[in-house]
């Protein structure tokens, strides 16, 4: 009759070398990504915050572009303002300049030159001053910039036309 013999020490050895060989291989894994969560099975709400906070990190780094963006129409506009600005403190010290009895006819014709050309020149201002196509200070400049993680940290930009009239 035959006997057929079982090893158990071996059987057992083999069982735990197997296990530590899966461990090994775990551990390995994890230090050749660098990271501590390789699979969800290695901490399945550790992964959830991770790619939670990975979402919002990169939404973030667009808000900033966005605001800078933002940030960057502001600046135009208020170079357009300034200019204008300046163009309206020129053309009241030409409109005084016209006023005044010392200026005959002739002078005066000049001063109503340049300050119709002014006047143009800030009209043209007014039309021309853009921002990737949209005008700025005629006012269609109506956008808003999301500079935030949540749907409700919005800026509202909105321009309101510039009205010259003489």
């Amino acid at each position: 009759m035959p006997v057929i013999a079982t090893n158990t020490s071996a059987n057992s050895a083999l069982i735990y070398l197997n296990r530590n060989s899966r461990e090994q291989d775990k551990s390995l894994s994890k230090l050749s990504s660098g990271s501590r969560i390789v699979r969800a099975s290695d901490d399945a709400a550790g992964l959830a915050v991770g790619s939670a906070l990975k979402a919002d990190t990169t939404a973030l780094k667009q808000a900033a572009i966005n605001a800078t963006q933002g940030r960057a129409v502001l600046q135009t506009a208020d170079g357009a303002m300034s200019r204008v600005g300046d163009i309206l403190q020129r053309m009241k010290s030409l409109a005084a300049q016209s006023n005044s009895g010392s200026v005959d006819a002739t002078s005066r014709g000049f001063i109503n030159t340049e300050y119709q050309q002014l006047l143009t020149e800030a009209q043209a201002i007014g039309t021309n001053t853009q921002f990737n196509g949209d005008g700025l200070i005629d006012g269609g400049y109506n956008f808003n910039y999301q500079v935030g993680v949540a749907a409700t940290d919005v800026i509202a930009l909105n321009l309101s036309t510039i009205n010259m009239t003489t």
